[in-house]
């Protein structure tokens, strides 16, 4: 049974979070997590592919809508977490009387605002009007009841607008339980430290810190017949996958030697594979570095909290910067970070899946990428009478380039490494493996006609029930838009390659040859063309970026890039233009582009820590 991990990463853009809160419960149904965690089975090849959901993350409303989703596949499935999410958007909205009147106000403000006022939250009268919407309304809407069905207390509150929909007990648990390996390799670098210190004291400071980690390993072991307990008391259905994930676990033997600390570890890794981690991104202001709150960290070491929550969604220019527990990656010290709102970091985070992982297997095949912000803008159609940008319009596009921009860099960053694993002339590590990269882009066009709502950069606040309907359809026809994508992408994709091949172009021998022993060789159509990222856009249209590492093409090998347009007709996808990108020349066909595949008895080495196909061991080339 051949095993396919996929993480989802959810944008952040405020209200038009509720975009990814359509699209999840469309795509959560695809992943099996409960069913691999009951019976593992084998993996391997000749049986129907299964997906298991590696993990989600998300920024600011992304997060938000991340870890609604998160949390309720967890405890009930697909169900469950669309069940969270529509209940969470939908008691988001300006339901109330004052809530609308004061929405559609503060949409009309920002519609005509033309300059960038530098305000803030530490300071009058932001800091004012913050307190009085977050604190000094909630108590007097508690003490006359009437006020609240004007504006609910809560209506400013992020905090408790978050809170009643999951138990953070719960997810603080499940991260004690998660961060053992990464205790156990504190305690290992405590001992391997000690080793090498020759200051009597120092080795001390080491030894404590060895006993402080111990105690912390068994107090996290001990909350796993808590966790057990705790599905039992809320009535989780035994099929759940965090019931399946806990009832079977059973605690092996703890000795605080390096050997059986490693089998500990491995023994939870293998125990919760079935668990998706959740990532939250925010930046630490006081180092400028990027922050991913993991579900697999404990609370107070930079784990998921509803403080990381809240400073993932803190608008600089609103919210004053959340203050958060975490633990210094170089000295293991306990420090506080102040972080800001996600768009300045990871936007979502997307990196920590691949660099985070404790191995291969654990690493995601796809990134599904629910983006908000459309890469593409046309200022032809926006400029005013007097031929210049409104601020409206400029701060629109500023927002959106900065919202992107780690996540353009990181998606090609993905492309450079799948390029390197189905080039001949390239060596794969054990660890690498091909990830497909899929963005599913919202709309804003097409959002806003159907709300009949502007889509510029304030109507990331408007909270209008009628958008939050619209981008929740949305989202999920967009998912369901890729998923019929997905379900062709092998035949459209061999049509693509035998589309390549009329134009004479043809695998070079080197590549045919290497073939079998490509870690991206599975993804190759025709055995020449190789997928990069596929972008599903606008009006029931998509691109495929595809590249082919080494074709013959008139006696010349070459390297090719090309894009292709997909449509979508009456439920089905076909292939539209083709344009080459770059074509670059890598060597005569007669002669390979770089150095020689080393061979032994006539065939090549398999890339280290891969199989030949007469099942033979791969052997490391030094």
């Amino acid at each position: 049974m051949p095993i396919k991990h996929i993480a989802v990463a959810c944008q952040g853009g405020g209200s038009h979070a509720a975009y990814a809160a359509g699209a999840l419960p469309v795509l959560l149904p695809q992943f099996h997590n409960a069913r691999l965690a009951a019976d593992p089975g084998p993996a391997g090849a000749g049986a129907e592919e299964v997906l298991q959901l590696a993990g989600i993350s998300g920024t600011s409303g992304g997060a938000i809508s991340a870890l609604l989703a998160w949390y309720g596949f967890l405890l009930g499935g697909p169900e469950a977490a669309r069940s969270r999410l529509e209940n969470f958007w939908h008691a988001n909205c300006a339901n109330a009387p004052g809530e609308k009147l004061f929405n559609d106000a503060l949409q009309w403000m920002g519609s005509v605002a033309q300059v960038d006022l530098k305000l803030s939250p530490y300071l009058s009268p932001l800091r004012d009007i913050e307190t009085a919407a977050t604190a000094t309304w909630p108590m007097l809407a508690s003490m006359w009841p009437p006020l609240g069905s004007w504006i609910r207390g809560h209506y400013f509150q992020l905090r408790e607008s978050v809170a009643p929909h999951v138990d953070f007990d719960l997810v603080g648990a499940l991260g004690d339980f998660c961060s053992i390996p990464l205790e156990v390799k504190r305690w290992q670098a405590c001992e391997l430290e000690a080793r090498i210190t020759a200051d009597a004291p120092a080795r001390e400071r080491l030894r404590a810190r060895q006993d402080d980690i111990a105690q912390d390993v068994r107090a996290r072991l001990a909350v796993a017949p808590w966790i057990v307990d705790w599905t039992r008391r809320h009535d989780i259905a035994p099929d759940a996958l965090l019931r399946a994930v806990f009832d079977a676990w059973r605690a092996p033997e703890l000795v605080f030697e390096a050997a059986t600390l490693e089998r500990l570890a491995d023994a939870v890794r293998q125990a919760t594979d079935a668990i998706p981690q959740l990532l939250i991104g925010a930046v630490d202001i006081d180092s400028g570095a990027f922050v991913a709150f993991s579900s697999e960290r404990a609370a107070l070491d930079a784990g998921i909290t509803l403080d990381a929550v809240v400073a993932s969604a803190s608008l600089p220019w609103v919210f004053m910067a959340q203050t958060i527990q975490g633990t210094d990656p170089e000295t293991h010290e306990k420090r506080r970070m102040s972080c800001w709102d996600g768009l300045f970091s990871q936007n979502p985070p997307i990196k920590n899946f691949i660099s985070g992982t404790a191995g291969r297997a654990r690493k995601p095949d796809g990134i599904w990428i629910l983006q908000i912000n459309q890469d593409t803008y046309d200022f032809s159609n926006r400029v005013g009478k007097a031929g210049a940008q409104s601020g409206d319009e400029l701060w629109h596009r500023r927002d959106t380039l900065s919202g992107n921009l780690s996540l353009n860099q990181e998606v090609a960053f993905i492309e450079a490494v799948n390029a390197r694993l189905d080039d001949p002339a390239q060596r794969a590590g054990r660890r690498d493996k091909p990830i497909e990269v899929v963005r599913i882009v919202m709309d804003g066009e097409a959002v806003g006609a159907s709300a009949r709502r502007d889509m510029g950069l304030f109507s990331k606040s408007d909270r209008d029930p009628g958008l939050a309907k619209s981008l929740l359809a949305h989202g999920r026809e967009q998912a369901r838009r890729y998923l019929a994508l997905r379900a062709q992408s092998g035949q459209l994709w061999e049509t693509l390659a035998q589309g390549i091949g009329a134009m004479g172009a043809q695998p070079s021998a080197r590549l045919a040859q290497a073939l079998p022993y490509l870690a991206g060789r599975e993804r190759l159509a025709g055995g020449l063309v190789a997928p990069d990222v596929i972008t599903v856009g606008s009006a029931g249209q998509a691109t495929l970026r595809w590249h082919a590492s080494e074709a013959v093409l008139d006696g010349r090998t070459l390297r090719i890039k090309g894009s292709t347009l997909l449509k979508m007709d009456d439920g089905a996808w076909r292939l539209d233009a083709t344009r080459l990108l770059d074509v670059e020349q890598r060597g005569a066909s007669g002669a390979p582009a770089g150095p020689p595949l080393p061979t032994r008895a006539g065939a090549p080495w398999p890339v280290a820590g891969e199989q030949r196909p007469d099942g033979g061991a791969g052997e490391t080339l030094h």
